[in-house]
C-alpha cells in the first residue's frame, strides 16, 4: 500500500483551565480515535504538553489533504467535541497548516561543513 502524500497538518494550542488536564486529555483522546476510525484523510493525531506549563497542550496531525480537514471541521462531532474544549480550556487557537520544508528523518539532505555557518 503506498504512504499517503501529506499536505496539510490540523494544529492547535489549547490552554486547559486548572485541574481540568486530566479530563482534556481523556476527552482529546476519545475525539482523536472517533477521528481515525470514521473521517477520511486523517492519518495520526498527536498531543504535547508542554514542560513547564502543564496547562498548555499542543496538538497537531497530518491529512491527505485540505478538503478532508475541512470536512472534518464542519461535522456535528466535531462542533460537540470543541463545545466540550471550550468548557476545559481558557483558550484555543486553532491552524490549518501546509508543509513547506523537512529537515531530518533520514532523508538525503546536502550535507554542511560543521564550521560553514554561513548559512546562518
Amino acid at each position: 500500500m503506498d504512504t499517503p502524500a501529506i499536505t496539510v497538518y490540523s494544529y492547535a494550542v489549547w490552554m486547559v483551565k486548572e485541574g481540568k488536564e486530566n479530563e482534556f486529555i481523556q476527552t482529546w483522546e476519545r475525539f482523536a480515535r472517533w477521528t481515525q476510525q470514521y473521517r477520511r484523510g486523517v492519518v495520526y493525531g498527536r498531543l504535547l504538553q508542554d514542560i513547564k506549563d502543564s496547562r498548555r497542550f499542543v496538538t497537531w496531525g497530518p491529512w491527505e489533504d485540505l478538503e478532508s480537514l475541512q470536512a472534518w471541521r464542519e461535522t456535528v462531532e466535531f462542533q460537540q467535541a470543541f463545545q466540550r474544549f471550550n468548557e476545559l480550556c481558557t483558550e484555543i487557537h486553532p491552524l490549518s497548516l501546509r508543509s513547506i520544508t523537512l529537515i531530518g528523518t533520514g532523508m538525503e539532505q546536502e550535507s554542511i561543513p560543521e564550521q560553514d555557518i554561513s548559512c546562518l
